[in-house]
């Protein structure tokens, strides 16, 4: 079809490439509009940064890792727990304890910037320990990360525990 093919749409023309352009806008926004909302119902981790923005306060716009205690460290009021919560609660929670020390606090913007795993890799590997890993990192790389594996290490023992689960390969 010539470049300069015009696309029939109802009572109006449009040329061909252009009408593949919005076939491609929109099939980006209709898989970028679910991911946008499943990242509103993000269960928080330990490791993960999140970024806050609270306009008018500088100390509290800007990224604030969780820690290893699952809280993030906030000026003027401390720590507040939300590991395990959704990141809407977690924003709820956040603007409720902002509110004894802060105004206007209902414009607080809160969302997930980088997610990171904390892993102990133990065993025959050259440097057990813990780790902090990308949010995505898999087995291997975590061996990796620690170092490769010994001479001698049984593959046919490895284990993945998380939690109380435990899962042999």
């Amino acid at each position: 079809m010539p470049e300069s093919a015009m696309f029939l749409t109802g009572e109006h023309q449009m040329p061909f490439a252009m009408f593949i352009r919005l076939l491609a806008v929109l099939a980006m926004l209709a898989f970028a509009l679910p991911a946008a909302r499943a990242a509103e119902n993000e269960i928080i981790r330990i490791g993960d940064t999140l970024s806050l923005i609270l306009p008018g306060e500088d100390s509290l716009t800007g990224d604030f890792p969780v820690d290893r205690k699952g809280a993030i460290a906030l000026p003027e009021i401390g720590p507040v727990r939300i590991a395990g919560m959704p990141l809407e609660e977690a924003a709820e929670m956040v603007r409720h304890r902002l509110s004894v020390a802060f105004r206007d606090v209902a414009r607080l913007t809160m969302r997930l910037k980088e997610r990171k795993l904390f892993v102990a890799v133990a065993g025959q590997v050259r440097k057990p320990g813990t780790l902090e890993l990308p949010g995505d990192a898999t087995v291997e790389v975590a061996i990796a990360e620690a170092g490769g594996i010994n001479a001698g290490a049984q593959l046919d023992r490895l284990k993945l525990i998380r939690g109380d689960r435990e899962i042999g390969f």
